[in-house]
């Protein structure tokens, strides 16, 4: 592992942007929801069966598995969060959420 001076250092501005969407974002009213679509269930044994859900933000396809999805939900590259409903949450850029704050 790379000692810490090796590392980059981002600033709290762009480690906030990079953070990925919570549930406190998605049930907070700090994220957009959209509908992902899902398709292509591969029936497997020993809890390998998957399909995949195309995330509605990127238009990429997640690889899912169904009892994972059950639980917490699954995270596209983009920082999406699919859950098992076919609800879909990205938060909302530091802008955005600026502006529903009433943030100047």
């Amino acid at each position: 592992m790379p000692k810490t001076e090796d590392r980059p250092v981002m600033s709290r501005e762009q480690a906030e942007e990079r953070r990925r969407t919570t549930y406190d974002d998605a049930y907070g009213g700090k994220a957009e929801e959209r509908q992902w679509e899902g398709g292509g269930y591969m029936g497997q044994e020993n809890g390998r069966s998957y399909f995949y859900a195309e995330c509605p933000f990127c238009e990429s396809d997640v690889r899912c598995f169904p009892w994972s999805m059950a639980g917490c939900g699954k995270r596209c590259d983009c920082g999406a969060l699919l859950l098992y409903a076919g609800q879909a949450f990205k938060k909302y850029p530091k802008e955005v959420l600026d502006t529903l704050s009433g943030d100047s």
